[in-house]
């Protein structure tokens, strides 16, 4: 079906990143000169050599763009692991009232006792799996 506006649709993806097989190509371009994304990877290194292990568990969430993830619902978590609503995580989403930036501001959710108290013995199971001291090497923590 073709749109009233004719070859020229600015809806309609462009012929030059179609292939031959009728599947789009991925075309990166760079939206300014600057270098700035260079430092995220020494910025995780250094983060990485700061990172100090709890109960066998070296936290990704304390190492650069890994930790940290607000839900959908405007609730933090401190991964995006912990915040999947699988039975084992029930103690997560019911933390997560406790965290929710509707009702609280970021300041006031950083600076619940539950960060540097409960939260530091890591033992749920996604710490426990994902974040594992014996997993966790510099390639590794820092490379996404």
């Amino acid at each position: 079906m073709y749109s009233s506006y004719g070859i020229n649709d600015p809806l309609q993806p462009s012929v030059k990143f179609v292939s031959s097989s009728h599947r789009f190509e991925r075309e990166v371009t760079s939206l300014s000169d600057t270098s700035a994304w260079q430092e995220i990877p020494l910025t995780n290194l250094k983060l990485f050599n700061q990172a100090k292990s709890h109960n066998g568990v070296t936290p990704l969430c304390e190492i650069g763009n890994k930790g940290l993830y607000i839900d959908a619902r405007g609730r933090l978590f401190p991964c995006c692991w912990v915040a999947n609503r699988y039975n084992h995580n029930s103690e997560w989403q019911q933390l997560a009232a406790q965290f929710d930036l509707n009702h609280r501001t970021l300041t006031q959710v950083l600076a619940d006792d539950f960060w540097s108290n409960e939260f530091r013995k890591f033992h749920w199971q996604e710490c426990q799996t994902k974040c594992r001291s014996a997993l966790i090497d510099e390639k590794y923590a820092t490379s996404w």
